[in-house]
Formats: C-alpha cells, sequence, structure tokens
C-alpha cells in the first residue's frame, strides 16, 4: 500500500529494504528497531513534525520500525494518534499503534508516567515475539538522540529479558544511507536548484537597514515558494562582523560595506543541499577578492581527486598542498581567552534525508585530517566548505567513478550589490 504523499515508488523502497538485510546479514544482526526519523523515513516513507524527542516522559518517544533480516516485510509500532499519518505518508502496511494513548488514557494511582513507557516497550517486545521475529542479535540506534538514554535502556532489559542479544546497530541504516540512489540524488539535485534560485532572488531583497533576522525570514519564503521545505537546522544570515561559528541570526541591522553570508540548504523530500555564496554590499575589499579566488579554485582540486576508492588521506593531502601553494596558513590559530582566533576548516559531511535538528550525516572528513580511514565512493554526496581568511563558501558534491561534480549552477563568486 502507498499513500499518496509517500516521496518514492515501491521499487525504490523494494532496493533500500534489501541493502538494508544484506547489510543486517553482514553483521549478524536479525533484527534491527530503529527510531530515528530518517531512519524510518528512509525504509518507507514516513514524515512527521513532532518526534518526542526532548519531551518529557508521559510523551517519550517509543514508536519505530523493526525490520528482520529474514522477512522483507517491515512492522512499525506508533502512538494511537499519529498511526493514521503512516497509511499517507509510508508505504508500510504493518501498523501496530500502542494499546493505550498518552492522551485518553487515564492511569490509575498506582500507575506512573514511566509504567506507560514501559508497557509500550513490552509491547513492541511482545508483538516481535510472536511474529517469530525473537529471540536473537537485536539491534538498537545507539547513537541516536531518539529514543533517549532512559528508553533504550528498557528496549535493551526488555530485549534481554526475552532471550536477545542487544548490539549497537547504529551504522547499518547510516553506511547504507551513505551510498544514494539515482532517486535519491534527482532530489539533491532539485534541491540545489531551489538553493540557487533562492540566492539569486536575494540580489532584490538585502538592503542597508533590513535586519538579519528578516533577511532570514526571505530566504525561507523564497526557498519555500520554489518548492523548497524547512530545513532540518534552521538556516542562519550574517552581516558584518563575525559572531562567531553556528550563530543565530539577530536584529543587528545590515549596514553598507557588510559582507552577508546566507547558510543556505534548500530542502526536496526531506534531501538538503547546501550551498553559500557571499553577498557584498558595496565594493568588496582587495583581501576578500583574494580570498574568493583560492576559496573557488579548491573545488577544482576536489572533483578531480575524489573519486570512487580513492582513499580520503590522498585527497586531504591534495587540497591541503592546494591551498598552502595559494598561502592560507593552515595552522590552526591558538585559543584567545575570548576564543577570537582564526581556525581554519576546510572538508564536508554527507548530506541526505534529515529531519530537525540536524542535517549533518555521518560521513566526514577534513583536510587537517592526515591519515583518515576510508575511501569516496560513487554516488556519496557531500558538502564541502571551502573556508579561507576573508571568504568562505561550500557546495554539494556528487562523487563518481571518474571524477566528481559540484551541484550548484552559481559561480563560485562573490555576488556583489550597489
Amino acid at each position: 500500500m502507498t499513500g499518496p504523499y509517500v516521496p518514492f515508488g515501491e521499487e525504490e523502497f523494494e532496493n533500500r529494504r534489501t541493502r538494508v538485510r544484506q547489510q543486517l546479514s553482514a553483521r549478524k544482526i536479525d533484527l534491527l528497531y530503529v527510531c530515528m526519523p530518517e531512519s524510518m523515513y528512509y525504509l518507507h516513507g514516513d514524515q512527521g513534525y513532532w518526534y518526542q524527542g526532548t519531551a518529557g516522559k508521559m510523551w517519550a518517544p517509543t514508536s519505530g520500525t523493526a525490520v528482520h533480516v529474514d522477512h522483507d516485510k517491515l512492522i512499525h509500532f506508533e502512538r494511537r494518534g499519529d498511526a493514521s499519518r503512516l497509511h499517507n505518508f509510508s508505504v508500510i502496511s504493518d501498523v501496530r499503534p500502542f494499546p493505550a494513548d498518552s492522551i485518553s488514557f487515564q492511569p490509575r494511582a498506582d500507575y506512573g508516567q514511566v509504567d506507560l513507557v514501559k508497557d509500550r516497550v513490552q509491547f513492541v517486545v511482545d508483538e516481535l515475539r510472536a511474529e517469530g521475529w525473537l529471540p536473537g542479535t537485536v539491534g538498537l540506534e545507539y547513537w541516536g538522540y531518539r529514543p533517549p538514554r532512559a528508553v533504550s535502556d528498557l528496549f535493551e532489559a526488555a530485549f534481554t529479558a526475552a532471550g536477545c542479544t542487544v548490539v549497537d546497530g547504529s551504522d547499518v541504516l547510516r553506511e547504507v544511507r551513505n551510498i544514494k540512489s539515482p532517486a535519491e540524488i534527482a532530489c539533491l539535485e532539485e534541491a540545489t536548484r531551489i538553493a540557487d534560485e533562492s540566492i539569486l532572488a536575494m540580489r532584490g531583497i538585502i538592503r542597508p537597514g533590513m535586519t538579519e533576522l528578516e533577511l532570514f525570514g526571505e530566504m525561507i519564503r523564497a526557498m519555500t515558494a520554489r518548492g523548497g521545505e524547512m530545513p532540518a537546522l534552521v538556516d542562519w544570515a550574517q552581516a558584518g562582523p563575525s559572531k562567531g561559528g553556528h550563530t543565530v541570526s539577530t536584529r543587528r541591522p545590515i549596514q553598507r560595506g557588510d559582507m552577508v553570508s546566507l547558510d543556505v540548504c534548500a530542502v526536496y523530500k526531506r534531501y538538503h543541499s547546501n550551498v553559500v555564496r557571499p553577498f557584498y554590499l558595496g565594493d568588496p575589499p582587495a583581501e576578500h577578492v583574494e580570498g574568493m579566488k583560492v576559496s573557488a579554485g579548491a573545488y577544482d582540486v576536489l572533483c578531480s581527486v575524489a573519486k570512487d576508492g580513492v582513499p580520503i588521506g590522498e585527497v586531504n593531502k591534495a587540497l591541503r598542498e592546494y591551498y598552502a601553494d595559494a598561502g592560507v596558513d593552515l595552522t590552526p590559530a591558538p585559543e584567545a581567552a575570548n576564543f577570537s582566533g582564526w581556525r581554519p576548516w576546510i572538508g564536508g559531511y554527507e548530506m541526505g534525508a534529515s529531519f530537525p535538528p540536524d542535517w549533518v550525516g555521518n560521513f566526514f572528513f577534513s583536510i587537517h585530517h592526515l591519515d583518515p580511514p576510508g575511501a569516496f565512493a560513487t554516488n556519496m554526496v557531500t558538502n564541502f566548505e571551502s573556508m579561507v581568511p576573508h571568504a568562505s563558501t561550500i557546495d554539494t558534491i556528487v562523487y563518481g567513478a571518474d571524477s566528481s561534480r559540484r551541484l550548484s549552477s552559481l559561480p563560485v563568486e562573490t555576488i556583489v550589490l550597489d
């Protein structure tokens, strides 16, 4: 059964289930119970906007999807109030609501909130045992924020009591998701189109006197008007002097002479593409112009060297040589008492399907790592942050068999505003 808002066809999800089960077999895991939004979305397409990530005990997250190494079907467990969503947003046919909904259930005087969570956890274990999927080796997503430790401990205890061996299964989905299908790459290309068009739309909007928060709102409006969705991390708009890493937009008015940076991550079917191009209100200073030449040239190096089978360390070495030859001092500045020392960060991380509070994927590389394990592979997708003094750009990269490519069609250059 496919709901009207499912992002892909059944064949795509069938291929995903096959790859996940192959990973389970290779890792000798019989059953994987996933609770992370990205994992559930990847397996069957469901998406919502509330996952009880930091809610109180009454709302503790226990919903999740079970996948077994020997069975092609999935079993999903859900809060009764949200179970109907699966019929619209998912290809899954076996949805099992918890027997007592936390809103309508009236607890006895001797029955606390933790008892309700324990009952839900036990319901999952009992249903899987009745299905014949237990005992065996069970994988849980230890490295996810959902569920929190207290609930994860309850799951581990209940599966162990059922005769199971519980192990960390976090990397099963993360490894599979790292290699994108053609359908996923098409989503990333569409997300990049939305990012590019939205950045260009800002040329007629950025003006002295408007605040960073106003600009942030205009950027979100531009992306949704072009078919985009809300990004997993709240984009920021920053103008003028740097306020530090990962800062939020403020009420500071934009001024003539400011460099304006928009950390744009456009989203299509939850797939994120990260693109950054600097704006200048007025003529940029010479140090920025020179820095942009260096920042831009790194993409040619990355795309020519990074390809299928090339070790990460080899790519890092080529990029370090490029930046050093261009005069960039890659030695990290000592941390001052007020953390004002500039530290160059050049590298990237996996881009893909993401939900709040993060769009950063599992795969990661930084040119400051001299000999890291791993290699690039065909149809991996990362962003690349070419951050040098006075100029920083970001693009999203698809890695190929013989070479790699930027997804953005925008030139890697400053957008100068009168």
